[in-house]
């Protein structure tokens, strides 16, 4: 009797970890939207190119929402296959949001760098910083929304940098994708693949 107790205490807990007596960690809810053309209230930041060498919907567009939550408009995407992300390339280009999120203390601070540097007080048309003229080239577009406010930045691209206050913008910006990518890929790992 003595010798059946003992075999029931060192299996019983063996056979409760093995059913998932231990709590199991749960697999994470994939998460894939699709969004109309015009950029939704309220806005954060959206960034559009096209004109000169691109035709017909805006390539390599980025939109940040107010609530965080980050959009691409490309011609591939991440969709959800056998309960994972995999890379597919040469589909419509739509805006598509696969679950990404923005904290909000970099929401906060791009907020803050949007009021410090007059963002929203800029002419809605600026001149490249090398002084020349550009006539056919790209049509970059900035928009930004912060205090209820949206206002829209052109700049022609033809070859040459962007003025200093649009590189400022899109650092600003990249450092807020760079925390939500960092944080999706860390909830994400092994739920997402590139295939071959």
């Amino acid at each position: 009797m003595r010798k059946l107790l003992l075999l029931f205490l060192v299996l019983c807990p063996m056979v409760l970890y093995a059913k998932g007596g231990k709590k199991m960690k749960k697999k994470p809810e994939l998460v894939y939207k699709e969004m109309a053309d015009e950029a939704p209230e309220p806005l954060l930041y959206e960034f559009k190119v096209y004109g000169a060498y691109y035709i017909g919907k805006w390539p390599n567009s980025k939109r940040i929402l107010q609530n965080g939550e980050m959009w691409y408009c490309y011609d591939w995407a991440e969709v959800v296959e056998r309960g994972r992300y995999v890379v597919k390339k040469n589909l419509p280009i739509i805006w598509r949001n696969w679950g990404e999120v923005v904290p909000l203390e970099e929401i906060e601070k791009f907020k803050e760098f949007v009021r410090q540097n007059k963002i929203l007080e800029l002419p809605a048309e600026l001149p490249g910083d090398d002084g020349y003229a550009c006539i056919g080239g790209t049509n970059v577009f900035y928009t930004i929304e912060v205090d209820g406010k949206r206002h829209t930045i052109h700049w022609v691209q033809c070859g040459n940098d962007p003025p200093e206050i649009l590189k400022q913008i899109e650092e600003a910006v990249y450092e807020m994708w760079s925390e939500a990518k960092d944080a999706w890929l860390k909830k994400y790992k092994g739920y997402y693949r590139v295939p071959k």
